[in-house]
């Protein structure tokens, strides 16, 4: 068992009523006589042993002395209880009924509390039926609703009753405690139930029928004894069948027998039992006003039913009924009541995760524990049950985000539970088997072998408890079999010991698991039918893998379609015939491995599960089923943007899509090889630069959409600014103060609802004419119509199995194809390492040294080397195929937009620098200007904007040759200073700060003053968080996160003369992350930066250059030759310097992207 449900009430709501239907199955045989009534008009009762029972914190317990009457409400006489201890009264003398005994407490004099009346006449006639003799408990009612009593007593009877009060007092039903006892059972088998069922006029009380059922329900609880849930629903039912409609008892008596027959269902598991005490439950609270008393703790009841049937049928309307109702009594609860309720919803949400694998049902199950876990007092004995219930639902959400704050929350509330938990409890070896599964989550994380240890220790202490008659064996054993199965050792020995030991507690697990209880014999069987896979993946042995497939089989038989679990285990049951496969070669195995990669990329389950069956598919079908190359790689693109959705953090949706870089790449060579080129491009722009492509969506203009139809535009820019900051939220919950790890989890609940209702209204624009494609990755023939006419975009598709480019042309139809058959993916991987090898042996990647003002050192010929070989393989081939023989006298302008390896690669400098003067040029420079965008759509975002008039304008640059913890550049004032002159000259507005004035937040205020702004600093790169990227200032670091959030309006030029401003991570190359791709996400128009170190001493002169030809033959600072006036500063300098490897440094590291 995963969790303990608390030990507390549970809310739930109801809908209409439904048509009430006797209990008349599965009655016990009691056709036995039934004598006469004898009356004993003489006979004397007593009572005695009367306790008075109240909550230590109520304004009772100070009390020296507590006023009750008894027995007439008029002539009694108060009675003298002892106060035995700070929560009980106590009167032990006997008290003779007359006619009645009422008992009433007073908090004054004047005033009563409440009384409990004890009819003698209802006494009579159930000791002539029955003889029964047992003790009461009753529940006085409450006026101000802070103070509860509760009275006990030994009587001769346990009568029906009545709770009285005086006017104004509410009436409250009683409830027989769980530990009353029958003295004498033997007489009830004078009674023949059954003809009283057959004939009801018996002129018997219903009550007492009622009181029996209560009496047997009370000892099944205690026994689980078949027999007595059997008699109690029957005599419930009698009580019922003798009571009118319209009595005031009716709704109390019917929700009696729902209660009974929801017990009978869960040792039966007969769906008739469940749907008849949901129909009854439906009708007594639907008889109460919402807020009263009663009708929470009938809706308690029917959620519970709800939820019941739930598990045994996995139809989803059960759970969200019960959610929903529960959430509709939340308000009403009573503040001691509340800790346990919250934790039962959470408890309900966290069902309903595992089955829909919806990101915010987990996040209201966490955060509805948090807050019954922060209202429960320490020493409270339901803590652990709260603790253990949080930690369960802190791992479930691991394992959909592995997010690793989430594992070690889940470890910290498992252990704590394990804490509170006595030895002997019934409940400490579920306790301890979460505790052990918790560290087995965090285990195939991280791999460090003390979780397993630990997960070993506490699963094989909980199945040791568990054999001691705990109906939960079954799963203790299936956790301590998953402990074993996670072997972290690469000793084969070792690794197949633990799978045997896995077996072996899986088999003896399903041999405990009755056939009729599928939802855990599928578990079971697919957990072994892993480790059978497993153990054949070591050994080889056809037997293995034909028992893993054979429980596979049993599985599937098992999961009802639409089951959430369904895609992992199609998954699995894809892998087994692969291996099959790959053995004998049977091609019928490898259909039906396809046909279960298929099923499960389109089946419901976690989306990183269908993600990864949609990629094994589309990979198997390029070779296998070309026929399904597009259905397949479709799937698994669209798939791509749920893994790294919007209801996560950017910081958790960057750690996602390592895992499936490859996925655009593969996508795009399938679909060249297809000979559809513009699907190439459509899905290289849709599984590229996911990040900023979902910035730019949450950023795009709403005109259009606002002219029409205002009010979903001002609601969409609404969410999508609160989306854009919850995004932007850093995952920090390392604090033990629960206070602030519930605001914090606040934060991530309206995240992940924001992201929902930002799909909505996606889905409502969309449903407008004319909006059908409103913020969907545009087609390739938009993408075609968008792009500027000044020169082509070039697409280069890298991956293992060929190479291609796009060139795309404005006016063309579709995209032009030109295969790259002498380059490859590992040519690309061994130029990458060639050159990166170089710059770190030159200095030009090393941390330790000053950046801008090192001193090279010679490189032989190795850049020289990698420039030649991109021209020849890669550019020369593409200029060819566009007619570019001869260098133009007015150079075009190409936009490069690569992939993989060719990121990191200067094919802006491709070319063959070996100093000769042939007619025909050999370098690209020669032939056009070059410039990057990470993605096509960046460059038409801001192709639509061109030629805008901007409201501001001017230039601020930053010179910072000292910050913090960094080299010195002193180049940079020298940088700054010489462009101050060059633009004054233009009477341009010029804002410089340096040292001490170069604060974080000057550069902020100022960035939002001015159109272009200038870096001169240290920059820094961190990869893990992309928008913790940023520039050294002089007091601290000012991050790209802070640029973006600012939502800079006008902006137009960004030069960042700061180091590897372009250089990303090597396992994110199709993401961009980099801070020139950062820089054009906060709204600039282009940018220029450095894919590395850059040398001080030549820096001044480019930057200089740049602003000289950005400025020749205008008076007006435009970003708009940037490109252009970067080419002709670099050229400048490399006809001074000449074309060594060393002097080839000082340029090619600089770079144009966007416009």
């Amino acid at each position: 068992m995963d969790d303990a449900r608390d030990n507390t009430i549970a809310f739930i709501s109801s809908s209409g009523p439904k048509s009430l239907t006797p209990v008349t199955d599965s009655r016990p045989n009691l056709r036995l006589q039934k004598p006469p009534p004898t009356a004993h008009p003489d006979r004397t009762l007593n009572v005695k042993n009367v306790v008075i029972t109240y909550d230590s914190k109520s304004s009772i317990s100070a009390a020296k002395s507590l006023v009750v009457f008894s027995p007439e409400r008029n002539t009694g006489k108060p009675l003298h209880f002892e106060k035995t201890s700070p929560e009980e009264w106590r009167y032990i003398d006997i008290i003779e009924v007359i006619e009645k005994v009422d008992f009433i407490v007073r908090t004054n004099e004047s005033k009563d509390f409440g009384c409990i009346r004890l009819p003698k006449t209802e006494l009579e006639d159930f000791i002539n039926i029955t003889g029964l003799y047992t003790g009461i408990r009753r529940e006085f009612a409450n006026q101000t609703g802070t103070l509860k009593l509760k009275l006990t007593c030994e009587i001769s009877i346990d009568p029906t009753g009545e709770n009285t009060a005086e006017e104004g007092h509410q009436k409250v039903a009683y409830k027989n405690s769980r530990d009353i006892l029958v003295r004498n059972l033997e007489t009830l088998r004078l009674l023949d139930l059954e003809d009283f069922y057959d004939d009801p006029s018996t002129g018997v009380e219903p009550g007492l029928f009622n009181m029996c059922g209560d009496q047997f329900l009370d000892r099944f609880r205690d026994t689980r004894n078949g027999t007595d849930i059997e008699i109690s629903v029957l005599a419930f039912d009698l009580a019922l069948q003798l009571t009118p409609v319209g009595d005031p008892t009716f709704m109390d008596f019917l929700n009696d027998t729902a209660v009974s027959l929801l017990e009978r269902y869960e040792v039966t598991r007969n769906l008739s039992d469940a749907d008849k005490a949901i129909s009854r439950f439906e009708i007594t609270a639907n008889a109460i006003p919402d807020g009263h008393e009663y009708r929470t703790a009938r809706l308690n009841y029917l959620g519970d039913a709800y939820e019941s049937r739930f598990n045994h049928t996995e139809d989803l309307y059960d759970v969200s009924r019960s959610i929903s109702c529960r959430e509709q009594t939340v308000p009403y609860e009573d503040p001691i009541e509340l800790p346990g309720i919250l934790s039962n919803l959470g408890n309900s949400y966290q069902l309903r995760f595992k089955y829909t694998g919806d990101l915010a049902d987990i996040s209201l199950a966490i955060s509805y524990k948090q807050k019954a876990v922060h209202l429960t007092a320490d020493d409270d004995i339901n803590m652990s049950a709260r603790q253990n219930n949080l930690g369960s639902s802190y791992r479930f959400r691991f394992e959909r985000t592995r997010e690793l704050t989430d594992i070690a929350d889940a470890i910290s509330c498992s252990q704590k539970a394990v804490d509170l938990t006595p030895k002997g409890d019934e409940y400490r070896s579920a306790r301890l088997s979460n505790l052990g599964i918790a560290h087995i989550s965090r285990l195939v994380q991280t791999g460090n072998p003390d979780d397993r240890s630990q997960a070993i220790l506490f699963a094989q202490e909980a199945v040791l408890l568990a054999r001691q008659g705990n109906p939960s064996l079954p799963d203790r054993l299936n956790n301590l079999a998953i402990s074993y199965s996670g072997y972290p050792g690469s000793d084969r020995a070792g690794k197949l010991a633990s799978i045997s030991e896995s077996i072996k507690y899986e088999e003896e697990a399903i041999d405990l698991i009755p056939e009729d209880q599928g939802a855990k014999r599928a578990t079971l069987e697919f957990n072994m039918g892993r480790s059978y896979q497993d153990r054949f993946e070591y050994t080889g042995e056809m037997a293995d893998l034909a028992r893993a497939m054979s429980c596979y089989q049993k599985t599937l038989d098992l999961t009802p379609e639409g089951n959430v679990q369904i895609s992992g285990r199609l998954n699995a049951v894809g892998n087994a015939f692969r291996s099959r496969f790959e053995l004998t070669g049977d091609i019928d195995d490898m259909h039906t491995t396809i046909s279960n990669y298929s099923r499960a990329a389109v089946s419901p389950g976690p989306p990183s599960i269908r993600l990864d069956s949609a990629k094994k598919w589309a990979e198997l079908c390029v070779k296998f089923e070309p026929s399904q190359v597009v259905d397949a790689y479709s799937t698994a693109i669209s798939l791509a943007s749920q893994v790294a959705g919007l209801e996560q953090t950017i910081q958790i949706r960057q750690s996602n899509l390592p895992g499936m870089s490859d996925l655009p790449t593969s996508a795009a060579a399938a679909a060249c090889q297809l000979g559809k080129p513009g699907l190439a491009l459509e899905w290289l722009e849709q599984g590229r630069c996911v990040i900023w492509s979902q910035l730019n969506d949450l950023r795009s203009p709403l005109d259009d959409l606002r002219e029409s139809h205002p009010t979903i535009a001002d609601e969409i820019r609404s969410v999508s600014t609160a989306l854009e900051y919850a995004g932007s939220r850093r995952e920090t919950n390392t604090t033990d103060d629960l206070l602030q790890k519930m605001t914090q989890q606040d934060e991530v609940t309206t995240h992940v609802k924001l992201a929902q209702k930002w799909d909505e209204l996606l889905a409502k624009v969309r449903g407008i004419h004319g909006y059908e494609d409103f913020l969907r990755p545009p087609s390739y023939l938009t993408l075609l119509r968008s792009i500027p006419n000044t020169g082509p975009v070039i697409v280069i598709n890298v991956h293992k199995n060929r190479c291609d480019a796009l060139a795309l042309i404005a006016g063309a139809e579709k995209p032009h194809h030109i295969p790259l058959p002498l380059f490859s993916r590992s040519k690309a991987d061994y130029l990458h390492n060639l050159l990166k090898s170089q710059l770190q042996v030159s200095g030009y990647r090393n941390p330790e040294l000053n950046a801008r003002g090192m001193r090279y050192e010679s490189t032989g010929s190795c850049v020289k080397d990698v420039l030649q070989q991109l021209w020849s393989f890669v550019v020369k081939p593409i200029l060819d195929s566009l007619g570019y023989s001869k260098s133009p006298p007015n150079l075009p302008h190409i936009w490069w937009c690569v992939t993989g390896p060719l990121a990191f690669l200067p094919i802006h400098a491709a070319g063959v620098y070996d100093g000769s003067t042939t007619e025909v040029p050999s370098t690209l420079p020669d032939f056009a200007i070059s410039s990057y965008i990470p993605n096509v759509r960046t460059l038409i975002q801001r192709s639509k904007h061109q030629g805008k008039v901007q409201k501001k304008t001017g230039l601020f640059m930053i010179g910072e040759p000292q910050a913090q913890n960094s080299s010195p550049i002193p180049g940079t004032i020298v940088e700054v200073r010489a462009i101050e002159r060059r633009l004054e000259a233009h009477d341009l507005r010029v804002l410089r700060l340096e040292g001490k004035a170069a604060t974080i937040s000057q550069a902020m205020a100022n960035m939002e003053t001015h159109s272009s702004v200038h870096f001169a600093c240290h920059a820094s790169q961190n990869i893990r968080e992309p928008l913790k990227s940023g520039f050294s200032l002089h007091d601290g670091r000012l991050e790209l996160s802070s640029i973006i959030q600012k939502k800079l309006v006008g902006v137009d030029l960004a030069f960042l003369s700061a180091c590897q401003t372009s250089t990303g991570d090597e396992k994110l190359s199709e993401e961009a992350v980099h801070l020139a791709a950062g820089m054009l996400a906060a709204g600039y128009r282009g940018v220029v930066a450095t894919m590395w170190s850059i040398q001080d001493r030549y820096g001044p002169q480019i930057a200089e250059d740049f602003y000289a030809n950005l400025m020749k033959g205008s008076d007006e600072l435009s970003g708009e030759g940037a490109a252009r006036a970067l080419h002709y500063a670099t050229q400048k300098i490399r006809k001074v310097l000449g074309d060594s490897d060393s002097t080839l440094l000082a340029w090619v590291p600089y770079v144009h992207f966007g416009l």
